[in-house]
């Protein structure tokens, strides 16, 4: 078996090799230096436009340096004649509590190829080449949420593995935005939006004087002591602490959060991170991070934040509001008591597959989502 795999591994480095003579390209491993920067904004510049966060050099030095687990893991292809990069691919260090124990993980990002250098192995002999750097650091898995055009290149050609589908939930504010483009028979549309209004009648709890909603303007010490009253709900949990959650959310340079945050009697219970964005001619308010204690009072105030965030979007115009979330998990219980449901096929433009690479066979638990607490802030897309 060890001698077929090193067959296979050699024969794989063969073709790269001949692919990059073929294309005219080289792979390296960026020391992040300032040229290299300058090349990373450009090829964001040229294949996504000025607007991208990728083209801002604030936001690369916060993403890739900036990050309290670690400097981020960069692989570069370079044209050979003028060293020009024409694609990049992105690790980003995560801390992860894994059985109670913490270690490190990575967070694949920012795969970006440039047009003229697609289809020709580019993608797939980066990503090799910082997968088999990687096995070599303290970093002990990979994981991923990508579109549906790399995901099949990840698990066939980088030996990632598809550990299955995070729910992906909706709670819609604005029917008639949402259902005017998508369906043309006008008796049938006003039937579903009547019909969509009456399933969220009579939803809103009854205040509860013990638990008191806030805007949250900083992580501190409190936000450590939640987390260690909450962060035994899954076997594997990225770490949710204040100097993590204060980069993640506070310190980015080119989006803007709002987290809410809630108490009992005084003690943090819950929080969640909210964002809104366009999507086509949407309005759409993504609850990014939701987190609460283990207790029935950490529940019931992760409820009242919900709740606080629809009120929230409401006021903010938001058409639809969304949230990406492991099945099973507290935070996936409380959307759906609140009447979130699984978001229809035609607003779905990927799938949230959640791909993972064990570099070390103690991984075996995180192959399976039942152990694996994810929402949409463990990834970078939003």
């Amino acid at each position: 078996m060890i001698c077929d795999d090193m067959k296979q591994r050699t024969k794989e480095k063969d073709i790269d090799e001949k692919l990059m003579r073929r294309f005219k390209w080289e792979a390296s491993h960026s020391d992040l230096s300032s040229q290299d920067f300058i090349g990373m904004q450009k090829l964001a510049q040229v294949n996504w436009g000025n607007e991208s966060d990728l083209s801002s050099r604030e936001f690369l030095n916060w993403q890739y340096l900036d990050n309290p687990a670690g400097k981020a893991i960069v692989w570069l292809a370079k044209e050979n004649d003028n060293n020009t990069i024409v694609g990049q691919v992105v690790f980003l260090p995560m801390r992860f509590n894994f059985r109670g124990k913490e270690i490190l993980g990575a967070c694949a990002a920012n795969v970006l190829i440039d047009v003229k250098f697609r289809n020709k192995g580019v993608f797939a002999i980066l990503a090799r080449k910082a997968v088999a750097q990687i096995k070599n650091s303290s970093i002990k898995f990979i994981y991923g949420l990508p579109n549906n055009l790399a995901f099949p290149t990840w698990i066939k050609r980088v030996g990632f593995r598809n550990l299955g589908v995070i729910p992906d939930l909706i709670y819609v504010l604005n029917f008639e935005k949402l259902l005017q483009s998508k369906f043309c028979n006008n008796i049938l549309k006003k039937m579903l939006v009547l019909l969509g209004k009456a399933y969220y009648l009579n939803l809103m709890p009854g205040k509860d004087p013990n638990y008191n909603v806030y805007n949250l303007t900083a992580f501190d010490e409190k936000i450590d002591n939640l987390w260690k009253k909450g962060h035994l709900c899954s076997d594997s949990i990225c770490v949710r602490r204040k100097d993590y959650l204060n980069w993640r959310y506070f310190s980015c340079p080119t989006r803007d959060y709002k987290i809410l945050a809630v108490n009992f009697r005084g003690e943090l219970q819950a929080y969640v991170v909210l964002r809104i964005v366009t999507d086509s001619s949407l309005k759409v308010g993504w609850i990014v991070d939701l987190f609460s204690s283990s207790t029935r009072i950490g529940s019931r105030g992760m409820g009242i934040l919900i709740n606080a965030a629809i009120d929230h979007f409401r006021g903010n115009g938001v058409d639809i509001v969304r949230s990406i979330v492991s099945r099973g998990s507290r935070g996936f219980c409380s959307l759906r008591k609140n009447r979130f449901l699984p978001v229809p096929k035609f607003l779905k433009k990927w799938q949230t597959e959640i791909i993972l690479h064990p570099l070390l066979g103690e991984m075996d638990v995180a192959e399976s989502l039942n152990n694996y607490y994810f929402t949409l802030g463990d990834n970078d897309a939003i």
